[in-house]
């Protein structure tokens, strides 16, 4: 018995020996808190909101460490350096004792054009341990944008006009990590005045779009009358196939145009040399008011019915750049019986815009003056006088009264019994501007011709500065038969020249103008 109970006492001294291990919880604390976090799924999905669960930690770098107690602990995400928006304020975690573990939830918005990668949102931790000391600890919370396709607008024209219709067209660029496949592109129009082909949207399509490069989108649209100047805005929304075949939408992106100026013409150093009863020319130059490049154009000139008529109506002017001008050139008649001073009349241009189309102007008025009806030439008659049965001759002095030059002068003379003339045509070769001519006809009269004055017809056949032929009205000039007492003769030309008695008038039946291009005269 005592041997039973030696044996039990010695034992218990081993064990009493033996040192006892203490738990952890058991320890004191010897580090400050020190924290860590972590995202339960990092991945973000631009353009949206979307909710991340950051897990919060209280624990020391070595496992051997104890971490105090951070009590009224507060938790603030912030997006630091990167285009993140943080929707979520501070959220209350409260007490954190060593290695505990806690959870907030944070409300965090990607833009829609961020590029994929890694980013690193900050975690500022708030706590108090130690008698309510403040402290603040910050984290890096990484969180992750995934590779997919992205679009982006690059540029944008427009061939539009304020009350018509043009292109505008889009050039789009795919900005992601990802090909995009059997893409519809639709614009919506934020703007009644806009429309397309009478709707408010239009699509377009693009089969394959590889990463990084652009695409041009080009839409028929009209913009209305009352539409401005002013830049308009373009919904833009496009679905396509990523490569997993999935259909996705993007979020609707914003374009805009400028429409074009109005297109627009004037018509500047408008000049004419026109005048009643004859021939003349409308000379200017047209200008493109415009905005844009205006090709083919033509200006178009309306006469009134009755008083003048143009050889041609049309002149083609060919393309006109924005602010550029060209001349043009119209040959005009106007007739006996209109009347002379300033005139209004009526042009317009057409031209085809950048879409080929082709366009009308306005009207646009073309202010011209007409000079009152005058002869081409003023007459003196230099000898004029015979006696009854006798030839002599009939010398005028002609002055060119025109601004121009005429040449191939051909006179003739028209006689009545009982005058006549062997000799009844002259010609000269060319005359300036107030530049004069004699001109020398054989005149013989009767045996039976009255002594007294007698009128005598002349015309002329010329050509102008143009190339043009034109006969004259009638001119009259006046042929003196006298006798000469006591057997003396009378010179011919002792009557007196006398400008105011050639008289100018027009050819029996009217036809008294022709005008011919020239040919070549026979």
């Amino acid at each position: 018995m005592k041997s039973h109970l030696a044996i039990l006492l010695a034992v218990l001294l081993v064990f009493a020996s033996v040192p006892v291990a203490v738990g952890q919880e058991d320890r004191e604390p010897n580090k400050v808190p020190v924290f860590r976090a972590y995202v339960v799924n990092p991945v973000v999905e631009p353009g949206v909101e979307t909710a991340i669960r950051v897990v919060i930690t209280n624990d020391p770098v070595k496992p051997e460490d104890v971490s105090k107690t951070a009590e009224n602990v507060r938790v603030k995400l912030t997006p630091r350096n990167t285009p993140f928006v943080v929707r979520t304020g501070d959220v209350f975690v409260g007490t954190m004792n060593d290695s505990d573990t806690r959870e907030a939830e944070f409300l965090v918005e990607a833009p829609e054009n961020i590029a994929a990668g890694e980013y690193d949102l900050r975690l500022r931790v708030t706590y108090e341990f130690d008698n309510s000391h403040r402290r603040t600890y910050d984290l890096d919370v990484p969180v992750l944008v995934e590779e997919r396709v992205r679009f982006a607008v690059v540029g944008s024209d427009s061939t539009v006009p304020v009350g018509g219709q043009g292109a505008v067209a889009l050039t789009i660029q795919n900005v992601g990590e990802l090909e995009a496949r059997n893409t519809v592109v639709a614009v919506t129009s934020q703007s009644p005045e806009v429309t397309f082909d009478g709707t408010q949207t239009a699509t377009q399509f693009a089969r394959d779009w590889p990463v990084g490069e652009n695409r041009t989108f080009v839409y028929d649209t009209t913009l209305d009358a009352n539409g401005s100047t002013r830049g308009y805005v373009l919904a833009v929304d496009i679905v396509y196939e990523n490569p997993s075949g999935q259909r996705l939408q993007y979020s609707p992106l914003a374009a805009g145009f400028l429409p074009v100026a109005e297109q627009s013409f004037s018509l500047q150093n408008v000049e004419s040399t026109l005048r009643v009863g004859d021939d003349g020319t409308i000379v200017g130059d047209v200008v493109n008011d415009g905005g844009a490049l205006a090709r083919n154009v033509v200006v178009q000139l309306s006469l009134p019915e009755g008083s003048a008529t143009a050889t041609e109506t049309e002149y083609a002017v060919g393309d006109l750049e924005s602010g550029a001008s060209a001349p043009f050139s119209f040959d005009v008649q106007v007739s006996d019986n209109a009347d002379a001073g300033p005139r209004q009349y009526t042009a317009t241009v057409s031209y085809r815009d950048a879409d080929g189309e082709r366009r009308t102007s306005d009207d646009i008025d073309l202010r011209v003056n007409v000079a009152p009806s005058s002869p081409e030439f003023s007459i003196t008659v230099d000898e004029g006088t015979l006696e009854p049965g006798e030839t002599g001759q009939l010398r005028l002095t002609i002055v060119n009264d025109r601004d121009e030059t005429l040449s191939d002068i051909s006179a003739k003379i028209y006689l009545e019994d009982p005058l006549s003339s062997s000799d009844s045509e002259a010609f000269v070769d060319q005359l300036g501007p107030g530049e004069s001519a004699e001109l020398v006809f054989d005149v013989s009269a009767g045996r039976t011709a009255l002594e007294k004055s007698y009128p005598v017809e002349l015309d002329f056949r010329y050509e102008n500065d143009a190339g043009e032929t034109t006969i004259s009205d009638a001119y009259r000039v006046p042929v003196r038969v006298e006798s000469v007492e006591d057997g003396g003769s009378l010179p011919f030309g002792l009557s007196l020249p006398l400008v105011g008695a050639v008289v100018l008038i027009a050819a029996v039946g009217g036809a008294g103008v022709l005008v011919a291009r020239r040919r070549g005269r026979r």
